[in-house]
């Protein structure tokens, strides 16, 4: 591999161009989005995440969990956030099913914190949200680095449970075509888990707690910079130089997490899929409030948007469009 294969690869590969970046886009989004509007949009979501963090950090301490502890504090934010979820009636819980939090097996330990959840055709109903805990082995301060701050922690639960892609997953097992169940897109799927650590931000989940917006802004922030990312990689001919270091500047990464993100976008150019799937629910939501005012029920929309599996919002937005219209 060294001696033949190395000399003669193409480290320029991994690079769609613009033309091919734009189709893969539009492929992926059901919609054609020009390039300078796709740039627009993650300049602008990503300048203001980044103003408003810059100012909370100011006054906000980031705290961590001790590793004794952070099952537990895990384990409290999930059912804190199902409580929440019901208590502001914010979007229909369409089944009793619950998510099990355990520690992950040893075999699956490649990740920090993710749900592993039965699919739509399976019979077993199992969900595990599994969080890794530090290797005891490591030096005291590399364990402590390890574990996520309790806001990110927070934003975490909120995107991987409820009401993330754990309560997404109840309502495709209910989703009423094959189709449905069956395919999905990146930019719905990662956009509503996104889009859900906003919104519960906006519906006071951190009023008593800004450590839980902080790590929201602290989460978008790093979902902003794959958004850009992505764009200079594929269409702007940026070197993985240039765009670790705008993880680092813009989304106050540290050096290794910079790199390996940079990295990723070589292998993974939908990665923008997080904060375009979540900036394109907002779109739609602020335009059925704008249009129909008091009428606007928060619920109905989310149920709108649960309702059809998890295609490119831009195939079904008329469609929630219409089911949110129709309320008396």
């Amino acid at each position: 591999l060294e001696k033949e294969w190395l000399p003669r690869a193409d480290h320029q590969a991994h690079v769609l161009g613009r033309e091919g970046f734009s189709r893969f886009v539009e492929a992926q989004e059901g919609r054609a989005i020009p390039l300078e509007t796709f740039e627009a949009m993650a300049e602008k979501d990503l300048a203001r995440n980044k103003a408003a963090y810059q100012k909370l950090a100011e006054t906000v301490k980031v705290t961590r969990p001790r590793p004794s502890e952070l099952l537990q504090a895990a384990t409290d934010l999930m059912n804190e956030s199902r409580q929440f979820v019901i208590d502001r009636d914010l979007i229909t819980i369409p089944s009793e099913d619950r998510c099990k939090l355990e520690e992950t097996p040893p075999f699956m330990r490649w990740n920090a914190a993710f749900l592993n959840m039965a699919g739509p055709f399976d019979a077993a109903k199992e969900a595990y949200y599994y969080i890794t805990l530090p290797n005891p082995s490591w030096p005291k301060e590399e364990q402590e680095g390890y574990i996520f701050p309790h806001g990110v922690l927070s934003s975490t639960t909120i995107h991987e449970v409820y009401p993330g892609h754990f309560l997404h997953g109840l309502w495709i097992r209910k989703a009423p075509t094959r189709v449905q169940k069956i395919f999905d897109s990146y930019s719905f799927t990662e956009g509503w888990a996104h889009y859900v650590e906003e919104m519960m931000i906006e519906q006071g989940w951190a009023k008593d707690d800004p450590r839980r917006h902080l790590g929201q802004l602290s989460d978008a922030l790093l979902r902003n910079c794959r958004f850009v990312a992505a764009l200079a990689i594929h269409a702007k001919g940026h070197s993985l130089d240039q765009v670790a270091k705008r993880f680092e500047e813009d989304c106050f990464q540290d050096k290794a997490t910079a790199r390996e993100q940079a990295v990723r976008g070589t292998f993974d150019p939908g990665y923008f899929a997080y904060t375009l799937g979540k900036l394109q629910i907002m779109e739609l939501r602020e335009t059925l409030k704008g249009e129909l005012g008091e009428r606007f029920e928060l619920k109905r929309f989310h149920d709108a948007m649960m309702g059809y599996g998890a295609p490119p919002v831009a195939l079904i937005a008329e469609r929630v469009a219409e089911k949110v219209r129709s309320a008396p």
